[in-house]
């Protein structure tokens, strides 16, 4: 098979490494070929080249990190010669038998803190002297804690049109116009650097939840800045919690199914089709991320409100 010219960065989190199934990383066609790269439970990568005739597959050394769950940069090339691999900065040898062969310790860059999401239960009661927008709002704020946890694609999705509700069509502000709470959002602070050894990131997708990947350190922000939140970075678009929103409910059929409105809606669900997180779809991932944010934020106005 003929080689195309390929190079593609990818910076992300891991969650857990190795992953529990054979997961897609990246996916890339260029002039016919298809070049995918796969990460393995036994803790590697492979470089999968296929079109409509063959497939040819790279192995590359088994992967061991020196420190905890970590942010990954990872820069791969294809060409005339064989494929080469770096991950945060270090050179992953190519192996015939990567299970046979000495695994490669990498350092670790960023260090995150992963915890299982620790939700707390928003029980959906509404007191007799609620008024509508409240208790509508209450079961809102308890539709979108269920999918905070749930691990039910459809659950998930359907909840966005729940949470563009919520945050983008104005309830939580009324819901909130009697008592007035202040509401805060505590994201991700995505101070720390990776390294810069390998070329810039041209695709990175952040994790807005703490539970779900985000540092140690955090930030408390209003509602605007938190829909204005990076979630998808490329060289021409940077997607926000907004825009994941919004083409989860419009284009991927929570509310609407159409296509998407606009080019950050639109590198969502692009980013979608050729990209994998263990198992997931990084839109519904990142979904799955604001909720359990929503929830922190809104939690303590529901408490309020069924104290009435």
């Amino acid at each position: 098979m003929r080689k195309k010219e390929m190079t593609a960065v990818v910076e992300c989190c891991l969650g857990t490494w190795p992953p529990q199934e054979v997961c897609q990383l990246l996916s890339r066609e260029i002039e016919g070929v298809v070049h995918q790269v796969l990460a393995h439970p036994a803790g590697f990568l492979t470089l999968l080249l296929k079109d409509e005739v063959e497939e040819q597959a790279f192995f590359f050394s088994r992967i061991v990190f020196d420190g905890p769950t970590n942010l990954v940069k990872l820069a791969i090339s294809c060409g005339s010669e064989d494929p080469t691999m770096c991950i945060n900065g270090e050179m992953v040898p190519l192996q015939d038998d990567p299970l046979k062969a000495r695994a490669l310790i990498l350092p670790t860059h960023g260090v995150l803190e992963f915890r299982p999401s620790s939700l707390e239960t928003v029980l959906p009661s509404s007191p007799v002297g609620a008024s509508d927008v409240e208790t509508l709002f209450i079961r809102a704020v308890h539709d979108i804690s269920v999918a905070g946890d749930s691990d039910d694609w459809y659950t998930v999705l359907r909840t966005s049109g729940t949470l563009r509700l919520l945050l983008l069509d104005g309830m939580m502000h009324k819901a909130n116009a009697r008592l007035r709470e202040e509401i805060f959002f505590e994201t991700s602070d995505f101070s720390a650097k990776l390294p810069t050894e390998a070329p810039a990131p041209e695709i990175v997708w952040c994790c807005v939840s703490r539970d779900g990947g985000g540092p140690v350190a955090a930030i408390r922000v209003s509602l605007d800045k938190f829909l204005s939140t990076p979630v998808l970075k490329t060289s021409e678009v940077t997607a926000s919690v907004r825009d994941v929103i919004n083409a989860c409910a419009n284009a991927l059929g929570a509310v609407h199914f159409g296509g998407p409105r606009g080019a950050k809606e639109e590198a969502v669900v692009e980013f979608d089709k050729v990209h994998v997180l263990f198992g997931s779809k990084p839109s519904l991932r990142s979904l799955q991320d604001i909720c359990q944010v929503t929830v922190r934020a809104l939690h303590p106005l529901v408490l309020a409100i069924q104290a009435l």
